[in-house]
């Protein structure tokens, strides 16, 4: 509805009379809309407009005045259709219908004239629906009660590391109902609910509120939607979570460190991203260990370490591969490459060489798109190696480029260039599966097919897994 028109006329059959036709020239309707990005403009008579042309601007809500003779006898009645609500109450006289603040287009409008003393047209609905005024604040640890905020406003602190300890919210409207929320504390779990601008939380006691969970009550219910998300000690901001939802996160001990609430109209879109609005597990777990299969090499591929552990990865997967098949099947050999394909033969202990992580990479995809798998391999060479630990927690084996036994460099005796990079190969290289690791006890867990499943300092691997030029490849 971009702008609105009005011609009024008054005639018997709205009871006047015919002698009373001087009364109806000399009478006006005037109409004052609220558009979308201006607000209320001024009220316009007829056959002026109310709205805009041209500029792709809706009316909201309008006004309705009568003026005159026709005043004295008659008094107008209207209501908006608004999107996503349908028809909204009956106003009168120069009262608000539609919608302010919420974003919502007026679709059609309805009006009578109904003669003083008649019955006036009622509907149970609202005649006018405006956002909500929240006032949202939080006790924070070393700082106490913060000045409150409004709709969308920050509650608490980002940044800082100090927890929420309490909120208090409220909500002003005059539409019928409340908001009601609760919040789960450190060391107590969740509290009951409350509402009226009372405490959730607890002040004093050193506690950190984790996660919350709000909800609309009576009428609000009906008109709007409450929005919340949590910023989180090591997370972040959090998606987006509604009527009732968790925001934040229980169990691992994570403080809630500052809130946005927003309220908008019923059914209208999410402010922002709605995944991971509730966490149950720490960003960065202190461990993790990958249940990878660990066939060995020998007998059959004494230089076949790298097919090996591409085999041991793929199996984590579900694969069920024997021994040689990736090195046998799908992987490309060479009498001098050894990026892109495999130097030599695997089966060999004397004319066997190595592969790097391009034509390992290329290898995996080549036997994951055969298997019509959804699973693909990358060459993530160059990542840090604490930084591998992503993937591991994510659930996903990482194939690393290290020496035999964890020991010093040997010599190097091919070096190769390839995308950018140099390659270079030694006379103890051998390539593994980083399964796991221990944050606190500083070890990583390999599955090693020359040795089984062992342990080491992750100092240790990280450095050779540098010397070796940080060559990883993962799938996922």
């Amino acid at each position: 509805m971009p702008f609105l028109k009005f011609f009024v006329s008054v005639d018997e059959k709205n009871g006047c009379r015919t002698s009373n036709n001087q009364i109806a020239l000399n009478s006006s309707v005037s109409v004052a809309a609220h558009v979308a990005g201006i607000g209320w403009q001024d009220a316009a008579s007829a056959p002026s407009y109310a709205g805009t042309v041209g500029q792709g601007r809706a009316v909201q809500a309008v006004r309705v005045s009568l003026s005159g003779p026709v005043s004295d006898s008659y008094d107008v009645w209207y209501r908006v259709h608004a999107a996503g609500y349908g028809w909204l109450g009956w106003a009168k006289e120069g009262e608000a219908a539609g919608t302010e603040g919420l974003g919502v287009q007026a679709e059609a409008l309805q009006v009578v004239l109904v003669e003083k003393g008649g019955d006036a047209p009622s509907s149970g609905a609202p005649a006018e629906l405006s956002a909500p005024s929240l006032s949202l604040r939080a006790h924070v640890s070393g700082v106490g009660w913060q000045a409150a905020v409004g709709n969308g406003g920050t509650a608490g602190t980002t940044g800082q590391a100090r927890a929420v300890e309490a909120i208090s919210a409220e909500v002003s409207s005059p539409v019928s109902g409340g908001l009601s929320y609760g919040a789960h504390v450190s060391g107590v779990g969740w509290q009951d609910e409350v509402s009226g601008g009372a405490v959730a939380g607890t002040t004093g006691q050193g506690r950190a509120v984790e996660c919350v969970k709000m909800r609309l009550t009576g009428d609000l219910f009906e008109y709007y939607d409450v929005w919340y998300r949590a910023y989180v000690q090591d997370y972040g901001w959090l998606g987006w979570a509604s009527d009732g939802a968790r925001a934040g996160t229980t169990g691992i001990g994570y403080r809630l460190e500052a809130l946005q609430v927003r309220i908008v109209a019923k059914g209208s879109a999410a402010p922002g991203p709605t995944d991971g609005a509730y966490r149950d597990r720490p960003l960065h777990p202190n461990s993790v260990v990958l249940n990878v299969p660990c066939t060995m090499q020998n007998p059959e591929l004494p230089t076949g370490c790298e097919s090996v552990a591409l085999t041991n990865a793929l199996n984590y997967y579900g694969f069920g591969l024997g021994k040689t098949v990736i090195a046998d099947a799908y992987m490309p050999k060479s009498s001098w490459d050894f990026v892109t394909a495999f130097w030599g033969n695997p089966h060999s202990a004397s004319n066997g060489n190595c592969i790097s992580a391009p034509g390992l990479t290329n290898t995996a995809n080549s036997f994951l798109i055969s298997r019509g798998s959804s699973l693909r391999a990358y060459d993530v060479t160059g990542t840090g190696f604490y930084d591998l630990y992503s993937y591991l927690e994510a659930g996903h084996p990482v194939i690393i480029w290290s020496t035999i036994g964890m020991q010093n460099l040997g010599s190097c005796y091919a070096t190769q260039a390839y995308g950018g990079r140099v390659y270079r190969t030694y006379t103890n290289s051998h390539t593994v599966v980083l399964r796991g690791f221990n944050r606190s006890l500083g070890t990583v867990y390999i599955a090693d097919s020359l040795a089984g499943y062992v342990s080491n300092s992750a100092q240790r691997i990280a450095s050779l897994y540098s010397q070796r030029g940080a060559q990883a490849v993962v799938l996922k």
